[in-house]
């Protein structure tokens, strides 16, 4: 997994603790799980919390990788929770802003509590894929903070991109920064793109993180004064099939796309959605309807002479019963 850290204005600010941790698999029975990468942010915090993020991100990796399963992790998150409760430290309540994502073999599983943003960018369009898990009744404090998991398949361009809400704020005026964003393969390009503002970014706080799949993470500091480079009850998982949020998703950041001038693009794009929710439907074992799909695929496809079509027709060629 590679990952760029962006952390705006580390020192600059007193009552607000931000960090993110990305985790890699290191032996062979981790590389089973994938790779862990978690952000947060920690509003009005007091000073003896300086290390509250530090503390419960070391709690989620260490049961993640011991346990091999993502649930089991959140519920350790939820143990330390309730005991930091139990102690007197109820500081974190209402201020704890925490995303986490697994990525293994292009599966997606993530969570997130408070107000951070988690956005895939795929295609042109962004998507706030963490909506969800907001609009999910939420278990009271503090047991059941990380209560819903969202999964999915990611698609080899995708991006998730996780970031907290003052950051957000900024970078969403600007409705190319996210294509950009979608686009960038280096260190170097991204400091390019967020040089676009950087008055307003040089008075802020906070993380932002690209993922993608391969490669190694580097960290950007962005410094303060001059701009520079559970046990469950319910046990919830919500299966978020990406494929039909991006079938009915508005834009978020301003206008339709442009129709495409050749209509065989139109009739690529439908099929490649039906591609990914049918495997998405694979993954949930729900093999009926995910033969459906492949095959409602193949039928687009099949009047379609040019490469791409072809090499959809490849990619589901083994499904076809």
């Amino acid at each position: 997994m590679k990952v760029f850290e962006l952390h705006f204005n580390p020192k600059g600010r007193k009552d607000s603790v931000f960090d993110s941790f990305v985790y890699d698999p290191e032996n062979t029975q981790e590389t089973q799980m994938g790779s862990l990468c978690m952000a947060g942010e920690l509003t009005r915090a007091l000073p003896q919390n300086g290390s509250f993020l530090d503390s419960i991100s070391g709690a989620i990796k260490n049961e993640f990788y011991n346990k091999a399963n993502f649930s089991e992790a959140l519920k350790q998150a939820n143990v330390f929770l309730d005991k930091e409760t139990k102690t007197g430290n109820v500081n974190w309540l209402g201020n704890l802003n925490f995303a986490i994502v697994n990525i293994k073999d292009s599966i997606l599983n993530f969570t997130k509590v408070g107000n951070i943003k988690i956005l895939l960018l795929r295609d042109g369009e962004v998507l706030d894929i963490g909506q969800n898990l907001e609009l999910q009744d939420q278990e009271p404090y503090p047991m059941k903070v990380f209560s819903n998991i969202a999964s999915g398949k990611l698609s080899p361009q995708d991006k998730i991109l996780i970031t907290t809400q003052e950051i957000f704020s900024i970078i969403s005026r600007n409705e190319n920064f996210f294509n950009q964003l979608s686009q960038i393969s280096s260190e170097k390009e991204l400091k390019n793109i967020f040089k676009y503002d950087r008055d307003a970014l040089s008075e802020i706080s906070g993380i932002c993180l690209l993922i993608a799949e391969g490669g190694s993470s580097s960290t950007i500091a962005f410094p303060s004064i001059k701009f520079s480079l559970p046990v469950f009850s319910k046990k919830i998982i919500l299966i978020i099939i990406f494929t039909l949020i991006l079938a009915s998703a508005f834009f978020m950041f301003g206008g339709k796309k442009k129709e495409q001038s050749d209509p065989n693009q139109e009739k690529l794009k439908q099929a490649r959605y039906k591609i990914m929710m049918a495997e998405n439907f694979v993954i949930m074992k729900k093999d009926e309807k995910a033969q459906t799909l492949f095959q409602e695929s193949w039928d687009i496809l099949s009047p379609i002479k040019t490469e791409e079509a072809a090499s959809l027709r490849e990619s589901i060629k083994k499904h076809i019963k």
